[in-house]
Protein backbone atom coordinates (compact mmCIF):
# COMPACT_ATOMS: atom_id res chain seq x y z
CA UNK A 1 0.00 0.00 0.00
CA UNK A 2 3.27 2.26 0.65
CA UNK A 3 4.08 2.21 -3.02
CA UNK A 4 1.16 2.65 -4.19
CA UNK A 5 0.42 6.07 -1.78
CA UNK A 6 3.70 7.39 -1.94
CA UNK A 7 2.93 6.77 -6.37
CA UNK A 8 0.06 8.72 -6.00
CA UNK A 9 1.47 11.76 -3.73
CA UNK A 10 4.09 12.23 -6.24
CA UNK A 11 1.59 12.14 -9.03
CA UNK A 12 -0.79 14.90 -6.76
CA UNK A 13 2.65 16.64 -6.11
CA UNK A 14 3.86 16.87 -9.69
CA UNK A 15 -0.10 18.40 -10.53
CA UNK A 16 -0.11 20.76 -8.44
CA UNK A 17 3.26 22.56 -8.90
CA UNK A 18 1.95 22.28 -12.61
CA UNK A 19 -0.82 24.44 -11.54
CA UNK A 20 -3.73 21.43 -12.19
CA UNK A 21 -5.35 21.38 -8.94
CA UNK A 22 -8.23 20.26 -10.49
CA UNK A 23 -6.32 16.59 -10.54
CA UNK A 24 -4.79 16.60 -6.81
CA UNK A 25 -7.54 15.54 -5.37
CA UNK A 26 -8.26 11.72 -6.32
CA UNK A 27 -4.45 10.42 -5.95
CA UNK A 28 -4.14 12.67 -2.64
CA UNK A 29 -7.56 10.53 -1.16
CA UNK A 30 -5.76 7.23 -2.33
CA UNK A 31 -2.51 8.73 -0.72
CA UNK A 32 -4.47 9.64 2.53
CA UNK A 33 -5.90 5.75 3.11
CA UNK A 34 -1.85 4.82 3.99
CA UNK A 35 -1.07 5.72 7.59
CA UNK A 36 2.56 6.97 6.51
CA UNK A 37 1.00 9.54 4.19
CA UNK A 38 -2.10 10.68 5.14
CA UNK A 39 -1.07 13.48 7.50
CA UNK A 40 0.52 15.26 4.40
CA UNK A 41 -2.14 14.27 1.78
CA UNK A 42 -5.21 15.08 3.95
CA UNK A 43 -3.63 18.51 4.83
CA UNK A 44 -2.78 19.25 1.04
CA UNK A 45 -6.50 17.86 0.09
CA UNK A 46 -7.93 20.28 2.57
CA UNK A 47 -5.83 23.05 1.39
CA UNK A 48 -7.19 22.60 -2.30
CA UNK A 49 -10.94 21.95 -0.92
CA UNK A 50 -10.41 25.22 0.94
CA UNK A 51 -8.91 27.02 -2.34
CA UNK A 52 -11.60 25.41 -3.95
CA UNK A 53 -14.41 27.50 -1.05
CA UNK A 54 -15.79 23.70 -0.43
CA UNK A 55 -16.05 23.91 3.66
CA UNK A 56 -17.33 20.76 4.24
CA UNK A 57 -14.80 19.14 2.58
CA UNK A 58 -11.85 21.28 4.08
CA UNK A 59 -13.23 20.70 7.53
CA UNK A 60 -13.43 16.83 6.81
CA UNK A 61 -9.93 16.60 5.40
CA UNK A 62 -8.05 18.88 7.92
CA UNK A 63 -9.87 16.70 11.02
CA UNK A 64 -7.70 13.76 9.45
CA UNK A 65 -4.87 15.57 9.49
CA UNK A 66 -4.87 16.42 13.18
CA UNK A 67 -5.96 13.09 14.26
CA UNK A 68 -2.78 11.14 12.84
CA UNK A 69 0.75 12.08 13.50
CA UNK A 70 2.48 15.03 11.55
CA UNK A 71 6.20 14.97 10.31
CA UNK A 72 6.94 18.33 13.08
CA UNK A 73 5.26 20.05 15.70
CA UNK A 74 5.09 23.09 13.50
CA UNK A 75 3.61 21.33 10.99
CA UNK A 76 0.88 20.40 13.21
CA UNK A 77 0.66 23.26 14.69
CA UNK A 78 0.25 25.43 11.22
CA UNK A 79 -2.40 22.50 10.49
CA UNK A 80 -4.54 23.02 14.11
CA UNK A 81 -4.41 27.15 13.10
CA UNK A 82 -6.01 26.28 9.60
CA UNK A 83 -8.15 24.02 11.05
CA UNK A 84 -9.55 26.85 13.96
CA UNK A 85 -9.91 29.52 11.09
CA UNK A 86 -11.66 27.19 8.94
CA UNK A 87 -14.40 26.97 12.25
CA UNK A 88 -14.18 30.49 12.35
CA UNK A 89 -15.14 31.28 9.26
CA UNK A 90 -18.17 28.69 9.51
CA UNK A 91 -18.73 30.44 13.21
CA UNK A 92 -18.81 27.42 15.15
CA UNK A 93 -17.65 29.34 18.03
CA UNK A 94 -17.38 26.89 21.03
CA UNK A 95 -15.67 24.55 18.12
CA UNK A 96 -13.41 27.23 17.17
CA UNK A 97 -12.16 27.89 20.74
CA UNK A 98 -12.04 24.41 21.43
CA UNK A 99 -9.18 24.48 18.65
CA UNK A 100 -6.87 27.31 19.50
CA UNK A 101 -7.41 26.32 23.28
CA UNK A 102 -5.53 22.92 22.27
CA UNK A 103 -3.01 24.77 20.24
CA UNK A 104 -2.63 27.78 22.88
CA UNK A 105 -1.49 24.72 25.36
CA UNK A 106 1.21 23.06 23.02
CA UNK A 107 2.47 26.22 21.20
CA UNK A 108 2.34 28.79 23.75
CA UNK A 109 1.60 32.18 21.78
CA UNK A 110 1.47 30.70 18.26
CA UNK A 111 1.15 33.80 15.78
CA UNK A 112 -2.64 35.17 16.94
CA UNK A 113 -3.73 32.08 18.77
CA UNK A 114 -3.89 34.23 22.26
CA UNK A 115 -5.78 37.55 20.21
CA UNK A 116 -8.04 34.50 18.78
CA UNK A 117 -8.64 33.03 22.17
CA UNK A 118 -9.77 35.96 23.81
CA UNK A 119 -11.94 37.34 21.11
CA UNK A 120 -13.82 34.11 21.57
CA UNK A 121 -14.47 33.63 24.84
CA UNK A 122 -15.73 37.46 25.18
CA UNK A 123 -18.22 35.84 22.36
CA UNK A 124 -18.63 33.09 24.18
CA UNK A 125 -19.35 34.93 27.27
CA UNK A 126 -21.91 37.66 25.90
CA UNK A 127 -23.57 34.65 24.09
CA UNK A 128 -22.57 35.15 20.54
Amino acid sequence: MDAIAEKHDWLAIACARNGRLEEVKRPLEVAAESPDYRFQAAAMLGKVYRHDGEVVQVVEWFEQAVKVSSPTRAERWAMLYLQSTTFDHLAELPRVLAVFLELQAVAGNYRDVRTFVNRLSRALLLGG
